[in-house]
């Protein structure tokens, strides 16, 4: 039983007084299931809309990696590997039973040898995923494929109302591979403006990848009848010469 004032933290103990100890929601005739701790966008129709939108600014070409930080039950990244629009997803995510489902949902919907999944903080283990993903790249390009077929990664964040954590936004200005980037914030006046700054700002030591331009921003309704909007934004790595 929570005692507390607010939110539970994700992993925090649950009791099964009775009946099942997950439901199962549906998205594009996907099977999705969802425990307690797990997020999971409560409006289902309106969150197709969401994730049509962001598979629309996802889909970069014909080999796309998708980084999906801050995965959840990997609705995202699993939907979009479904319907073709990547050939591969990796996702981050920090509630351990929310990763479970994620490994389960992708088994159940056919896709889970194209996903994989990782239980931590986005800010401990975004280093090291981007750093194996260049590794593995490069090792395609020195087996003697063409360096253009080395496919293209795109990551997608889904942060929480607080934003990204700061060696986040470092991990995904610093790595060069990532062209586009596709940011959906439920905080777009807040926390999203702050890390605009990160992403799109001037360079500096930390900060020392080209920066992001925003290319297309389109607003997504999930509460009507509320001032709340949430805001999906696509940005592309600038390429011109500094």
């Amino acid at each position: 039983m929570y005692e507390g004032v607010s939110a539970p933290e994700p992993d925090d103990p649950v009791e099964l007084l009775s009946g099942s100890p997950h439901m199962t929601e549906q998205l594009f005739g996907l099977s999705f299931k969802l425990v307690p701790g797990a997020f999971f966008q409560t409006n289902t129709p309106a969150c197709e809309v969401l994730y049509r939108t962001v598979m629309g600014l996802v889909n970069k070409g014909d080999d796309v990696t998708l980084l999906d930080v801050c995965c959840g039950t990997g609705t995202i990244g699993i939907c979009a590997a479904a319907e073709g629009a990547v050939k591969r997803v990796i996702g981050i995510e920090l509630c351990q039973r929310a990763v479970d489902c994620a490994v389960d949902n992708a088994a159940a919907n056919g896709v889970g040898g194209a996903v994989t999944f990782t239980c931590a903080r986005a800010e401990h283990v975004l280093r090291q995923t981007l750093d194996a993903h260049r590794a593995q790249q490069a090792a395609r390009v020195a087996a003697g494929a063409d360096a253009s077929s080395a496919g293209t990664l795109v990551a997608v964040v889904d942060p929480p109302r607080a934003g990204l954590h700061r060696s986040c936004l470092e991990a995904i200005r610093n790595c060069s591979a990532i062209m586009r980037l596709v940011y959906v914030s439920c905080n777009p006046t807040g926390s999203m403006v702050a890390d605009m700054e990160a992403l799109c700002g001037p360079g500096s030591k930390a900060l020392s990848g080209k920066p992001f331009v925003p290319a297309l921003a389109v607003p997504v309704d999930l509460f009507p009848s509320t001032d709340h909007c949430e805001m999906v934004i696509a940005f592309d790595r600038d390429t011109a010469d500094c």
